[in-house]
């Protein structure tokens, strides 16, 4: 009677063995791609090295955890997510665009750019495009109302050295 360990890597979560009949070997195939790589069987070498080395290379998965990277996520993972309530506004969002266009040193045009519409209805889905014109409307009126406080500052300093 033979007695098999448990496989213990997580490597086996993503490979199943299929034996190769009349050897000692067997062929390790990927769950996912369905390549095929040899495997000794028997406890005689043939590692999990090989087929680690393939997960993380071809398939994108971290080496410590064999879990996918970036925006993928489990359903546990998600389950354990907290959310945080918010509002955005139009005067958010106009002030948000306004400080992006400027500090950014980006043209008016860019509220119009195909690539930027879908960006913000990506990210905000109630997000309502504005034109380059009322971009550049909102700049100015925002430089009025920077103006109007500098120059409140500047009184209130000029007082003070009197």
């Amino acid at each position: 009677m033979s007695t098999l360990r448990a496989k213990r890597s997580k490597v086996w979560d993503h490979f199943e063995i299929q034996p190769k009949p009349g050897t000692n070997n067997a062929i390790a195939v990927c769950k996912i791609c369905k390549n095929k790589y040899a495997y000794k069987t028997g406890g005689q070498g043939g590692g999990t090295g090989t087929l680690k080395k393939h997960l993380v290379k071809v398939h994108k998965l971290d080496p410590n955890t064999l879990q996918p990277l970036g925006r993928e996520h489990t359903q546990q993972q998600i389950n354990s997510l907290t959310l945080k309530n918010f509002t955005i506004t139009k005067e958010i969002s106009r002030r948000a665009i306004v400080k992006f266009a400027i500090t950014c040193e980006q043209p008016f045009l860019i509220a119009e750019q195909e690539g930027f519409v879908e960006f913000t209805s990506t990210i905000q889905p109630g997000f309502h495009n504005i034109s380059r014109h009322t971009l550049k409307k909102y700049c100015f009126e925002m430089l009025h109302e920077y103006k109007e406080a500098l120059l409140s500052q500047f009184q209130v300093s000029l007082v003070e050295l009197v």
